[in-house]
């Protein structure tokens, strides 16, 4: 996951717990809007080819 999110991870790491969990909500987030908004993207652009 840290590889699919270029996260990173090294000189600066999230210490609690709960900066971990925020820090994997945060990449998985970013991942699924990048999805959704190439996906939206595509399906407009598929639109505009059939009209």
């Amino acid at each position: 996951m840290v590889t699919l999110t270029t996260l990173g991870y090294g000189d600066i790491v999230p210490v609690s717990m709960a900066a971990r969990v925020f820090v994997v909500l945060e990449a998985i987030l970013g991942q699924l809007y990048l999805a959704i908004l190439i996906s939206g993207l595509i399906g407009k652009g598929i639109a505009q080819n059939k009209h």
